[in-house]
């Protein structure tokens, strides 16, 4: 069994952590709002005072972090993780970052001898519970090879990649069509709703038709609730179509959907619903349509 440390105890990354943990693994758990750390502590793992703390002697360093600044300082800031790095060590980060961070990663962790996995994770918290996430993984071949038995702890799905940062283009990717396909959801759901046609009953049919997806039969259920609670929040998923767009304006890649929907999110962020789900996109419609 492995030594791990997980860095970043939020909606996602503590119970990934957990999930180690209960398949027989030593986890050393942090988060900068130590309280954040608790339930995984319930469950079995250790908390650390600190990154270096958590980090120090780890087979792996798992990071489960909101943006890229936070990834540059868990790894290269004053008492991070490369201060304590030791020959051999893997880190995985199953963030969701920019390129250039990635990079800026990679050059500091090899530069110590320890190696580097970019595995950013696609599923909601529901699936992270239940250990079937799906994981992107990029990075030197061998240094996946070790790590994926941990990887199938966390996920029912496992793709390899490539050596390089294909992972984080692939999850933008993904992204880009989860937030657009809420966007077109919304944009649906309105029409049927001027259209005098129930609420549960266009959910229904959607539900039931070719259009229907893994995602949104998870949507529906609260959305026939009008609930809105942050699986994944407006503010996160606009920071990530950021990140999409700023890519394919590197590689030359025309997203005019995306940067459209873009604008939606800064739109309901702009009105105080930024910690809201991104699913928030469909009251945005309702109201701009004059419901």
């Amino acid at each position: 069994m492995a030594k791990a440390a997980w860095i970043g105890m939020g909606n996602m990354g503590t119970p990934m952590a957990i999930n180690l943990a209960k398949a027989g693994h030593s986890v050393c758990v942090y988060d900068r709002d130590l309280s954040r750390c608790d339930s995984a502590v319930a469950e079995g793992c250790v908390k650390a005072a600190n990154v270096a703390d958590a980090a120090k002697g780890a087979d792996f360093v798992f990071t489960m972090l909101t943006d890229s600044s936070a990834l540059t300082s868990v790894i290269l800031g004053e008492g991070g993780v490369c201060s304590v790095m030791s020959a051999g060590q893997i880190v995985v980060d199953c963030s969701t970052v920019s390129i250039e961070a990635s990079a800026d990663c990679n050059s500091a962790i090899t530069a110590k001898g320890g190696e580097f996995l970019r595995c950013p994770v696609s599923g909601s918290t529901v699936l992270a519970k239940a250990g079937t996430l799906t994981t992107l993984c990029s990075g030197p071949k061998a240094t996946y090879d070790k790590a994926l038995p941990l990887f199938e702890k966390l996920s029912a799905k496992q793709f390899y990649l490539g050596d390089g940062d294909g992972a984080r283009a692939m999850k933008l990717g993904l992204n880009m069509m989860i937030a657009t396909s809420l966007q077109m959801l919304a944009e649906s759901l309105t029409l049927c709703e001027k259209a005098g046609i129930e609420w549960e009953t266009a959910l229904d049919v959607i539900g039931g038709s070719v259009l229907a997806s893994p995602l949104i039969a998870y949507k529906i259920p609260p959305i026939k609730e009008r609930k809105y609670d942050p699986a994944f929040s407006t503010r996160l998923m606009a920071k990530d179509l950021d990140l999409a767009l700023s890519v394919g304006k590197q590689l030359g890649v025309c997203a005019p959907t995306t940067a459209i929907t873009k604008q939606m999110l800064e739109a309901n962020i702009a009105k105080g619903h930024a910690e809201t789900d991104f699913s928030y996109l469909i009251p945005l419609i309702e109201e701009l349509s004059g419901l």
